[in-house]
């Protein structure tokens, strides 16, 4: 699924398959069972973002003055092969499960961010097994 400007709320979902939003001017959903999520948002102010792949990375871009609330998980499973990672432009504070957690079926640790950005504001939530979160400033 590719969107490519939008002045409102966009929800993109799909069974498997990547999905990108380019300039996402509201809020914004992107589900995927498998598959890599690529959002954009394209104001001044960082707006909603909920974000869920069944497997896949992630990258969100934000407005470089940013002001949000983060909640981002990624986990790994222990057959992956490599730990996953949350990594952007702002000061990033992850942290890391000790223990294997098999609640989920797959043996997984899980990678996680909570904090705000700027004066906090708006949740920037994603969640995603064996895959990057990436977040990055806009212009």
């Amino acid at each position: 699924i590719v969107v490519g400007k939008s002045s409102g709320a966009v929800s993109a979902v799909t069974g498997g398959g990547s999905i990108s939003i380019l300039q996402a001017g509201g809020a914004t959903k992107a589900i995927t069972g498998a598959g890599d999520v690529v959002v954009a948002m394209s104001g001044d102010e960082a707006e909603p973002v909920n974000v869920a792949s069944g497997t896949g990375s992630v990258e969100i871009q934000l407005p470089k003055d940013a002001n949000a609330t983060l909640d981002l998980e990624t986990a790994y499973t222990k057959d992956f092969g490599r730990k996953t990672s949350i990594k952007g432009d702002w000061d990033l504070k992850a942290t890391e499960t000790d223990d294997w957690d098999s609640e989920q079926g797959s043996p997984r640790k899980y990678v996680r961010v909570r904090q705000t950005i700027g004066h906090g504001g708006p949740v920037i939530r994603v969640r995603t097994v064996n895959g990057d979160i990436k977040l990055k400033k806009g212009s």
